[in-house]
């Protein structure tokens, strides 16, 4: 019954902002709008036992997360740490339903490409 609420309350606001005068809607109120529908979804999830996660840690933790995205650092202590979280994980009864995707940190020596050595005579 929940996801048949949203499911009409968004329906019901694309009918209302069809209805206006293209010069007269407000862009900001529908996104606004727009990013109240992931947190509704989790909501519901929620009362269903499913929970978002994200790790608080800094390591990389192949259990709960998936690398979805590089990033480079010359900075060898970051080697395969998390840069960012991108996307939280759902896990159900303690099982993970979906991993966390985040980026992490990938040591490289130089960032800048070495020049191709040519031949000397």
């Amino acid at each position: 019954m929940d996801v048949i609420k949203i499911i009409d309350d968004i329906r019901k606001w694309v009918h209302h902002y069809r209805s206006q005068d293209p010069a007269t809607r407000d862009s900001l109120k529908l996104f606004k709008y727009l990013e109240s529908i992931p947190s509704d979804l989790e909501d519901i999830f929620y009362w269903q036992g499913v929970k978002a996660f994200t790790c608080n840690g800094e390591e990389f933790d192949p259990v709960r997360q998936r690398a979805v995205k590089k990033v480079d650092t010359m900075d060898l202590g970051k080697d395969k740490l998390v840069a960012e979280s991108l996307r939280s994980g759902y896990e159900w009864e303690g099982k993970i339903i979906r991993p966390e995707m985040v980026a992490v940190f990938q040591y490289r020596q130089s960032l800048v490409e070495p020049e191709a050595r040519g031949s000397h005579e």
